[in-house]
């Protein structure tokens, strides 16, 4: 019997511990307008402790979808290793906390055929607050980034931005021998670094990618109640930090000047509200994670111990 025709796209996704969110998500890409193309699912289960195994092997029997498993920690080790699985001609990343809209496939399929010479694609990224959350929190630039808002442009066409982690696509022709830099990206832990997809697309464009934003594409990026707290945003701030002196190490400050004035500036803000308090401390926690990524590239990490959040 011939091999299967490859299929129009993959849509590549890590997860670990969040087997009910894990649920939710797979119900919604199950129920995705496909219709007219071949499409293929590959979920890595990056070293589970709860159900997830049980989830995957439920929706392996109604969705054309291969379960891989990596135990080691790492959202980049994650998807290294189903990418050579990847069969589609389109490569499409997601998350395993999203809400896509019924369209979404399509429309990145779609538009890929329309600019052929795009490498990149990504749309819409709509974070899905929980209810009660604070307005003033939720409009603050930081909440925004920190939950992957991203709408650049009304419409369809070449982007200077670059997409955002929940949904963003690239050729497989020009994924061809690139992998996920396994030393940036989450591994679970409270200070690590981010921006796995970003230094990806980054190196991409830098060699010259094309990037077209797809409006038409939207997820929906689900926010727990718990990532709303204080001590949760303090802690992206600082890994934030880290990643922006990692990734952008030119622009980064990484000097001890800002994070004494960013603790005199949170010690007084404490005396005035979560406001305050929130921002005096997102820019505290920012310049402890540029300072602490500036230590940490030295051979002794443990002399930024007292920066850790």
């Amino acid at each position: 019997m011939p091999p299967a025709a490859a299929p129009d796209a993959t849509i590549l996704l890590a997860t670990r511990d969040r087997a009910p969110r894990l649920r939710a998500t797979l119900d919604l890409l199950a129920a995705l307008d496909v219709a007219g193309f071949a499409h293929e699912f590959l979920v890595v289960d990056n070293g589970s402790r709860d159900d997830t195994p049980a989830v995957l092997a439920e929706a392996a029997r109604r969705l054309p979808l291969t379960a891989f498993t990596e135990p080691s920690p790492g959202k980049n080790r994650a998807l290294n290793r189903a990418l050579p699985a990847a069969r589609g001609a389109l490569l499409v990343f997601t998350d395993d906390d999203v809400e896509p809209a019924r369209g979404w496939l399509r429309a990145l399929v779609e538009a890929s055929r329309r600019w052929p010479d795009a490498a990149i694609l990504g749309g819409p990224v709509v974070p899905r607050y929980p209810p009660g959350a604070p307005a003033w929190l939720v409009s603050h630039t930081f909440a925004a980034g920190a939950f992957a808002a991203h709408a650049p442009q009304p419409h369809e066409g070449p982007c200077p931005r670059l997409p955002l982690g929940p949904n963003y696509a690239i050729r497989a022709a020009a994924l061809a021998g690139r992998r996920f830099d396994e030393s940036v990206g989450s591994r679970g832990g409270a200070a690590d670094l981010m921006g796995g997809e970003t230094e990806l697309l980054e190196r991409l464009a830098r060699e010259g990618a094309a990037s077209v934003h797809v409006p038409d594409a939207v997820v929906g990026h689900v926010v727990e109640a718990h990532q709303l707290e204080l001590p949760w945003l303090l802690r992206r701030a600082f890994r934030f930090g880290r990643t922006q002196a990692r990734l952008h190490p030119d622009t980064a400050r990484g000097g001890l000047a800002p994070v004494l004035a960013g603790a005199a500036r949170y010690g007084w803000s404490c005396l005035r509200g979560p406001r305050a308090r929130f921002r005096a401390g997102i820019r505290w926690y920012r310049a402890r994670g540029e300072r602490y990524q500036r230590i940490a590239s030295d051979a002794d990490p443990r002399r930024g111990a007292w920066l850790l959040p």
